[in-house]
């Protein structure tokens, strides 16, 4: 049986309008699993991270920084290039930037 508390629901609330929002980076992650898996799976994939984000500022202290899309984006780039590479080590193959 599943339950659903109120800091849940607030959570979910709160991603659902993060993922309409074009200038934060969780935005654009919750965007990117949306067109893979749907809106419901973003939606609580979303507020799981804020709830994370929460649970960090609480427990640690600090503040939370929002970064924004663009150094979001960059990330994924880092990452996708890393892998290439793996994989063409990987498969003995190089690499030739254009």
């Amino acid at each position: 049986m599943k339950r659903h508390n109120n800091a849940g629901l607030i959570f979910r609330n709160l991603a659902q309008g993060i993922l309409t929002s074009k200038h934060l980076a969780l935005g654009s992650f919750g965007r990117s699993i949306r067109s893979r898996r749907g809106s419901g799976v973003a939606i609580k994939a979303i507020a799981r991270k804020i709830a994370c984000y929460y649970y960090r500022v609480m427990t640690q202290g600090g503040e939370f920084v929002e970064k924004g899309i663009q150094v979001y984006e960059e990330h994924l780039k880092e990452k996708q290039r890393k892998y290439l590479e793996k994989m063409a080590f990987k498969l003995d193959l190089q690499l030739v930037p254009v």
